[in-house]
């Protein structure tokens, strides 16, 4: 009998999350008196798949809050993030979130993002060559039509000459042109390495215990593609 039930509430789970993922992606509308800007086609944050956009609004960063507060009628959770404030909630499978604050003279600046708690994440630093031992801190994939761009930011226990070793043999064997080698005092280096369309830029920085190090190739494309 009892695993009768277990199936039962099973099959129940997976109907659910697929009803979820084919309502599809939630409309969020922007601020009143808003410009808004999506910042890609398709993103993924931390392996996520995650839409952005960022607006500018003649409102002010309260009054955009007060806005959410009233459209999303007390179903949201408030907190600070850095400079800014942020407000969010679960719509079906997806995580919205608004973050806002004040310009300099006036109105307000912010994002919108919508993150797909349905699907499975990607697995991050896959794509992109890391040291034994190293750890991923935050990852952003962004495609669109006429970039490609892969950022990520590890740490690892190693010296930054290791380190400079270490990428400058992988992309010279993978017949990547060296085209910047910028070492500054010990803390810290920054290589560049073109092939074809691609260009990677790593920056490796000594911090206690070994270095961090960030990863950030970009591939450019045209209309023609």
């Amino acid at each position: 009998m009892k695993i009768k039930m277990q199936k039962k509430w099973l099959v129940i789970v997976l109907v659910l999350m697929s009803q979820m993922a084919l309502a599809g992606w939630p409309n969020v509308s922007e601020p009143p008196r808003s410009t808004l800007r999506p910042v890609a086609e398709e993103l993924y944050i931390n392996g996520v798949e995650t839409r952005l956009s960022e607006f500018e609004s003649k409102l002010s960063a309260r009054q955009v809050l007060n806005y959410y507060r009233n459209h999303w009628d007390n179903r949201y959770a408030e907190s600070d993030y850095g400079p800014w404030q942020q407000i969010s909630r679960l719509q079906g499978a997806y995580f919205i979130t608004i973050q806002v604050q004040d310009n300099e003279m006036a109105g307000s600046k912010g994002r919108i993002s919508i993150m797909n708690t349905s699907v499975p994440k990607r697995r991050v630093g896959s794509d992109v060559p890391l040291m034994n031992q190293s750890r991923v801190m935050n990852e952003v994939i962004s495609k669109d039509k006429l970039s490609f761009s892969t950022m990520v930011l590890a740490v690892n226990p190693f010296a930054v000459e290791d380190n400079m070793e270490f990428y400058q043999q992988y992309f010279q064997q993978a017949g990547w042109k060296k085209t910047m080698d910028q070492v500054k005092q010990e803390k810290g280096a920054t290589l560049v390495f073109n092939r074809d369309k691609l260009e990677t830029t790593i920056t490796i920085t000594r911090i206690q215990g070994g270095s961090s190090v960030l990863i950030n190739q970009v591939e450019q494309r045209s209309w023609f593609n």
